[in-house]
């Protein structure tokens, strides 16, 4: 299967209706006419996830709202310099404290393997109190996770135990490949033992945080006791580990949106289910719940210290995951993602701490979020051709061929014409101040070298002509602007190209705030 690494190749224990979310933008539906039917599932999910609430936890964990995360497999190579990437990481608490530094808010570290306790490069079992103390004098919920197999049932309840009596806020299963019908030990029974595994750890911990993290890609995957697992977790830790995912060009966009579509699909499959288990009639649209997706994030290619080797993962990866989870227009997970892991801790390379340092995802207090707004958001005025780059997972013929660097989906293009035509973004912005604004563009032979950008800001309007046949597949500065809270600014794309022969690309658009209004170096 191709979501699950070779086993002792290297250390891996993870393989890999945001319309809701109007923090951005205008829509209008009628220019989005090929991605009706793909939307119409969305749509439906939407309905029953109205009701949908996740239930805050011990420790005040929203799982709805989880912010940013880190794994950990072996504790000593991430206390050990985390891999010899950051000189001041040098034990529990050094890591602790420089985790909090990057605004992570919690850390899932590995604390067993199936019904057997995980000892790492250790001679003891690497969860321990004296670590959950270290996470909690940093201010940062701990979790313990187990590379679950389903084999012994009343053995990994008491790692579950084992976990929680060591003062863990949580508990994760890793759960994947072992769980699935082709192992003989599972066969038929994988919902039966996920339902007692899970149901007799939910009644031992009740107000604990729980979740799993399995294969994303649910029709690969049609045994995974998906449903049950869900019913009695708080949270699902989906593995977007995109860089061996061929069938969409190892596109992060790409793989965002095949993880989108496969858990719309399997939630809309819920509707109107239900099943009677020891009497009592359980409806399985209670087993959906927040989606708060794991990241592979490996800096350069090196050894571990426990062994293995590990592929490269480039810095821009990292950042374009992050900022597609919070502008996705498609996503499936009720109130949007607004969580996000990373695996894992030793490996992250310089570029990829500053990227999840400086990124936002979740409402976090005293954190004011990046704007990021998909062209799905815009207001289209004039004849724009919507082109789609991925779909269910492949890369679209209809598109160019050379645009596989696209954010999100699709992007806008239009001829060279008179300034008429416009494609009108209206952000909400929750703080004033001043803000870094980029735009995003694919490669195409034809793009044009001066699109007009006109910026409706606090100090009135500026137009910037952004050369979008250099930087493809990367954010581009437009500038520094003051915008003032609330509706009222826009950012309005213009058909009005010098060249006769390009066209304009409308994609996405950044906003990245730098400092209160008064108190920066903008003026403009």
């Amino acid at each position: 299967m191709i979501f699950q690494h070779a086993r002792g190749a290297w250390p891996s224990e993870l393989t890999l209706c945001r319309g809701a979310r109007m923090l951005a933008v205008i829509m209008v539906p009628s220019v989005r006419a090929a991605f009706v039917a793909r939307q119409a599932a969305l749509v439906i999910f939407c309905s029953l996830s109205l009701s949908l609430r996740a239930e805050i936890r011990d420790g005040g964990i929203d799982p709805a709202n989880l912010g940013k995360g880190d794994w950990i497999y072996c504790v000593t190579d991430a206390t050990n310099r985390l891999g010899g990437h950051v000189s001041a990481v040098t034990n529990e608490l050094s890591l602790m404290r420089f985790y909090r530094s990057h605004g992570l808010r919690y850390v899932i570290v590995k604390a067993a393997t199936s019904d057997q306790l995980f000892y790492g490069c250790l001679k003891t079992p690497q969860f321990t109190k004296s670590l959950v103390a270290a996470a909690h004098e940093n201010g940062l919920w701990i979790f313990g996770y187990n590379r679950s197999y389903g084999a012994n049932i009343k053995g990994e309840v008491a790692i579950a135990n084992y976990v929680f009596n060591q003062g863990a806020d949580g508990f994760v299963w890793d759960a994947e490949a072992e769980w699935e019908s082709g192992n003989a030990w599972i066969g038929a029974a994988g919902p039966t033992k996920a339902w007692q595994l899970c149901s007799t750890v939910r009644s031992n911990w009740p107000t604990k945080f729980l979740a799993h993290a399995p294969f994303p890609i649910i029709s690969y995957h049609t045994s995974f006791p998906y449903r049950e697992f869900g019913y009695w977790c708080d949270a699902v830790m989906p593995q977007i580990y995109h860089a061996g995912w061929t069938n969409v060009a190892a596109s992060v966009s790409g793989a965002v949106n095949w993880t989108d579509l496969n858990w719309a699909n399997w939630q809309n499959s819920l509707a109107g289910s239900n099943s009677v288990i020891n009497g009592v009639t359980i409806f399985w649209t209670n087993a959906i719940k927040p989606l708060a997706p794991v990241a592979e994030v490996y800096g350069p290619p090196g050894n571990s210290p426990c062994g293995g080797t590990v592929p490269a993962i480039s810095d821009k990866a990292i950042l374009e995951l992050l900022d597609y989870l919070q502008a996705d227009p498609h996503c499936p997970s009720p109130g949007g993602y607004k969580g996000a892991s990373f695996w894992r801790a030793d490996l992250h390379g310089a570029g990829q701490w500053s990227h999840i340092k400086h990124a936002t995802i979740g409402d976090i207090g005293g954190q004011v979020n990046d704007v990021i707004l998909d062209d799905h958001f815009a207001a289209i005025r004039g004849g724009w051709t919507a082109v789609p780059t991925f779909a269910n997972g492949l890369y679209s013929g209809t598109s160019s061929g050379t645009d596989t660097n696209a954010f999100g989906t699709n992007y806008l293009v239009h001829a060279p014409g008179n300034g008429a035509s416009l494609a009108i973004f209206t952000p909400v912005i929750h703080v004033s101040g001043a803000y870094d604004l980029y735009q995003w563009h694919p490669f195409r032979a034809d793009a044009s070298a001066g699109v007009p950008f006109i910026i409706q800001h606090s100090a009135g309007e500026t137009t910037v002509y952004a050369n979008q046949r250099t930087n493809a597949g990367n954010w581009s500065l437009l500038g520094r602007f003051n915008f003032s809270a609330g509706s009222t600014n826009t950012i309005r794309v213009t058909d009005a190209i010098p060249e006769t022969n390009a066209v304009a690309i409308v994609d996405a658009l950044k906003m990245v705030f730098v400092t209160g209004i008064g108190t920066g170096s903008s003026g403009f």
